[in-house]
């Protein structure tokens, strides 16, 4: 058990009710509270009825009042847009229309962990699969590492896929093992030494349900088995055979090997190529859908089986982005609608292709999200939303498409104030652009200076309302408010360049194809450069202060924030979250990466020169400004960092937040309100501090006499003093 502390917490006041600036009358619209960005939902998952009369949504949101997320099942009539709560769960997921049924099918918990229930339309629920010992999933002792970004959720059915006719359906399971503590050796205790608890020893099952028959349990996984345990074996369903994946780990890479099912001949290894994964896009001419290409010159192809080609035309963009998957085709086959992401001004939009080559796009103000289609491909029903555009349902009428509103999802934040969020691009000095949005502040004075906050995460930049993926814990609508200029960056894309392509190869697949100089020079120095380029900008243009110069990022974006800190001269301030990749103490965890970044292990002749070329920690001295780091974890490579900053005479605080208990953590995206509350009322204080030189009250900002002690150091530091 670990004793932690969050070293400063809120007053109860603040946490009711977290006192926005004085309410102003904007057409009857009033000011954003940080309450409003804690408790903002976000729909998770959606499928359309099968006469297309009816849509279920699973929504999430936060709940300050219990400190906890609530997941919701909603069932929306298009006709009468009549939107009623069918269930609450602590968490759901994972929701599809039952083929050829009146019916709903999704993962949640009701109290036996998550277990696969069937949901009629009068919200009647009635239990499909179930494992009767789940297993506890999450960051805590007892637990095994998450599945994505939850809560302490027990684990009985994991995943599952229905045949296409609705006869037969696979899913997975989470299986505990009866523990036999051996003797660990080698690898298994380097990987042991990265965590401070216990897991328990489980496999995943893979079972096959036909009709109402047993299940047939068909194959078995380690736990260790990512594809089986977080993608339920990347299953798909062709015709009535079924093919899944499975992985080995091996020194530098992971092997990947597919199977196929039939009833005939059970479990056996797929032919190379065949049915390679389950996300294969299928165009009108049963070909792949792909985009080939680069920059001005990407181009969307469809490939037949015999290597026949169709072209239909230049595209600026992806096909079923993972934050926005899908493909639907229509009965004859002759007509595809995908789920696209824009690249130019990043946004989510649907394409249609048809085989008399028409091709259509279907885009409305912000972005078309969580798309479902009914089995004509006549009529379906999106989420729209934006980043100044409270999420809402809409139906499309594919023939005409027309576009019309049913619901609004969340009527609360039409109240709100609307920011002015401008797409912009930037070509940086190393000749790359990326793309992203200036949000104006209220009331912005051409005539005036503002402060300025950079935020970035990486490449979801995008036409998504209150995306926590995207701001974190940085509270970019409060600090609009308050009367800063907020940039939402993406990295240089990949796409726009061959060269810029091979480097991601070679970061992911330890090395290979480039020298990790020149991926140093293209996975981060090009993003800093873009930074640098975007804050030239707007300093020419009058409207930063170049002295009032702060940025944010989480994950990725962390690695960005430290990289920018101590290798640019733009910065005064940084929130640095949960990161700590690219420092010597993570090298361990993460050899094949840094053999691509850092050509191998820290202390190598060979490799000093490149560590202290990128490494934060070996750069301290260079930082700029004061660097905040919010940790979910406490991990290795941010303490490193943050001992090299006090140990350098920079203004630097390590925060790590509390999961549930002593024994668990908080996850990497935050999922307890409290913390998220008073992890952007920290960076409010921060800021404010560090660039503007408001200090909070110690109600407010608790570190706030610690900040001031540093502001004195710093000072005398940079003085000589």
């Amino acid at each position: 058990m670990r004793n932690r502390t969050l070293g400063f917490a809120l007053a109860g006041a603040a946490l009711a009710g977290v006192a926005a600036p004085a309410a102003a009358k904007d057409g009857g619209r009033r000011d954003w509270s940080i309450a409003d960005i804690v408790e903002a939902p976000s729909v998770i998952d959606l499928a359309l009825s099968r006469d297309g009369s009816e849509v279920s949504y699973i929504m999430r949101r936060g709940d300050l009042k219990e400190n906890r997320e609530i997941f919701e099942l909603h069932v929306v009539s298009i006709a009468s847009r009549l939107d009623r709560i069918v269930a609450t769960s602590s968490w759901l997921g994972a929701l599809k229309l039952i083929p050829s049924r009146d019916a709903w099918s999704v993962l949640g918990d009701f109290g036996e962990g998550v277990q696969l229930y069937r949901f009629d339309r009068s919200g009647a629920r009635t239990t499909i699969a179930s494992q009767p010992d789940p297993v506890l999933v999450g960051s805590a002792d007892g637990a095994i590492s998450g599945m994505g970004d939850n809560p302490l959720v027990r684990f009985g059915v994991t995943s599952y896929r229905w045949r296409p006719d609705g006869r037969a359906l696979f899913y997975s399971v989470l299986e505990r093992q009866k523990s036999d503590p051996k003797p660990s050796f080698d690898s298994a205790v380097v990987e042991l030494s990265s965590r401070r608890r216990w897991e328990p020893n489980v496999n995943v099952q893979f079972y096959i349900r036909e009709t109402d028959s047993k299940p047939v349990a068909i194959h078995s996984r380690p736990g260790s088995d990512i594809i089986a345990r977080l993608l339920g074996g990347d299953a798909d369903w062709q015709g009535e055979t079924l093919y899944f994946s499975t992985t080995d780990d091996q020194e530098r890479a992971s092997r990947v090997t597919r199977w196929r099912w039939t009833a005939s001949r059970s479990v056996e290894r797929a032919v190379a190529g065949e049915n390679a994964a389950s996300d294969s896009l299928v165009g009108p001419y049963g070909g792949a859908l792909s985009v080939r290409g680069y920059g001005t010159g990407r181009r969307l192809i469809e490939t037949s089986a015999d290597g026949g080609e169709h072209d239909y035309g230049a595209f600026s963009g992806t096909l079923s982005d993972p934050r926005s998957p899908g493909i639907w085709r229509s009965p004859e086959g002759d007509r595809v609608l995908v789920s696209v992401r824009l690249l130019d001004s990043p946004r989510y939009a649907i394409l249609l292709l048809t085989k008399d080559s028409q091709r259509r796009l279907y885009a409305v103000e912000g972005s078309l999200t969580h798309c479902s289609f009914d089995t004509g491909l006549r009529a379906g029903a999106c989420v729209q939303q934006g980043l100044a555009l409270p999420p809402r349902l809409v139906s499309i009428d594919v023939l005409t498409g027309r576009v019309r509103p049913i619901a609004d999802l969340a009527p609360r934040y039409d109240a709100l104030r609307r920011f002015r969020f401008e797409p912009r691009s930037w070509r940086n000095a190393m000749g790359y652009a990326s793309a992203g949005f200036i949000v104006w502040p209220n009331r912005y004075v051409p005539t005036k200076r503002y402060p300025l906050i950079v935020i970035t995460h990486g490449s979801d930049a995008d036409e998504r309302f209150v995306s926590g993926g995207l701001q974190w814990n940085y509270p970019l609508q409060f600090l609009a408010q308050r009367g800063y200029i907020v940039a939402l960056v993406n990295d240089p894309s990949p796409y726009q360049s061959a060269t810029l392509m091979q480097a991601a190869s070679a970061w992911s697949n330890c090395g290979e194809g480039m020298p990790p100089r020149q991926v140093q020079n293209l996975e981060w120095l090009n993003g800093v450069a873009t930074y640098e380029a975007l804050v030239r900008e707007l300093v020419d243009a009058g409207a930063v202060d170049p002295t009032q110069v702060g940025i944010a990022g989480y994950s990725r974006g962390s690695q960005m924030v430290n990289v920018a800190m101590t290798n640019s001269q733009i910065f005064r301030a940084a929130s640095s979250g949960d990161g700590g990749y690219l420092e010597p103490a993570s090298w361990r965890f993460n050899r094949c990466t840094y053999a691509g970044v850092f050509g191998g292990g820290p202390g190598g002749a060979s490799t000093d020169a490149l560590y202290r070329r990128l490494a934060p920690s070996y750069r301290a001295d260079k930082a700029t400004g004061a660097i905040l780091q919010q940790m979910a974890e406490a991990r290795a490579g941010a303490v490193d960092f943050y001992q090299s900053l006090r140990d350098a005479g920079v203004p630097a605080q390590i925060t790590l937040y509390p999961g549930e208990s002593e024994t668990s953590d908080e996850t990497h995206v935050f999922h307890i309100p409290a913390n998220r509350m008073n992890a952007m009322r920290e960076n409010l204080c921060w800021f404010d501090f560090w660039l503007r030189g408001i200090s909070g009250s110690p109600a407010e900002c608790p570190r706030i006499d610690d900040w001031k002690a540093m502001a004195i150091g710093w000072r005398n530091r940079k003085s000589g003093g």
